[in-house]
């Protein structure tokens, strides 16, 4: 139990920072293309400034990921039990549609406002969809390891 609540907690970080990494990457990327001068000092300050301000607030990044993909793995976990099919697979695909539907369900909860900047065209959304994959499949390997 307490080594599938450190790996939920790591994979929940890993995609907080992979989110803050787009986000920050891709408002930068806009910047730099109206010209706007982009170092690589303020690089570093606004993926740090983002990453504290995604993950404070009245709704933090870490608990909109953990609400979308505790129940994810865990529906993923009862239908191992009963399904034999294979884990990756499966922990892939529910963590991908989990960050789907947090995608493109949160904006009906706030006021049809995009939470996150780096979901804002479909590209961003991919991207970000991705990444939960990718954090699904670690918990996958670390809870079989």
């Amino acid at each position: 139990m307490l080594k599938t609540l450190k790996t939920f907690v790591l994979c929940v970080l890993l995609l907080s920072m992979f989110f803050t990494l787009q986000t920050s990457l891709s408002n930068l990327l806009w910047l730099d293309s109206i010209q706007m001068p982009v170092d690589l000092a303020t690089i570093f300050s606004v993926i740090a400034a983002d990453f504290l301000g995604m993950n404070s607030g009245i709704v933090p990044l870490y608990l909109l990921l953990s609400v979308a993909l505790a129940p994810a793995f865990i529906i993923a976990r009862l239908v191992l039990t009963r399904v034999k099919s294979d884990p990756n697979i499966l922990y892939i695909f529910a963590g991908m549609v989990a960050i789907t539907l947090m995608l493109f369900l949160m904006p009906l909860a706030f006021f049809n406002l995009e939470f996150i900047a780096g979901a804002r065209s479909l590209g961003g959304k991919l991207s970000l969809i991705l990444g939960g994959g990718l954090v699904s499949l670690l918990f996958s390997y670390r809870m079989r390891a």
